[in-house]
């Protein structure tokens, strides 16, 4: 084996994953949460922020901030398919992503101002008020036989923010 083929492939200590393993990782990963998001319109962070903290092996503050790049190049990939098949409601994406970016750009710093723990912590309890809120819920708006005021849109996207 070369030097760099060495490098690439050994284990670098106890319970370390060669750099090739990492990238296999990776890849299976990326694949399975861009599934997630094409097919269900969902998952990203939610999936994405514990992959990179407890398998890629991230700080919560890292892997918050990856996410972001991570879920946003997903979505706009899933998005453009969606637009192309006539699915895509324009006004509520701009209304709902415009404001859910502003909201991400002011709180992107709050992050690093909180302990891993308590990042964590709050993640999971946000991810179990979103599954309480899918199953206990009321139907969608669109099956009820109308949609949501743009305002309820906007309040909806700001809550959305990393």
């Amino acid at each position: 084996m070369s030097g760099v083929t060495a490098a690439c492939c050994r284990r670098r200590g106890k319970g370390q994953r060669s750099v090739i393993e990492q990238i296999l990782i990776d890849i299976l990963l990326g694949f399975a949460i861009g599934l997630s998001l094409g097919l269900l319109g969902g998952g990203g962070s939610i999936l994405t922020v514990p992959a990179l903290v407890y398998v890629v092996g991230q700080t919560p503050q890292a892997a918050v901030t990856a996410s972001l790049v991570i879920v946003g190049a997903n979505s706009l990939i899933g998005a453009f398919m969606h637009r192309s098949q006539g699915t895509l409601n324009w006004r509520v994406a701009v209304i709902f992503g415009g404001v859910g970016m502003v909201a991400a750009y002011l709180s992107a710093g709050w992050s690093k101002l909180l302990p891993s723990t308590a990042l964590m912590i709050l993640f999971a309890l946000l991810m179990v008020v979103v599954g309480l809120l899918m199953v206990l819920g009321p139907q969608s708006a669109q099956a009820a036989g109308g949609g949501r005021s743009w305002w309820v849109t906007a309040a909806s996207g700001g809550g959305s923010a990393p």
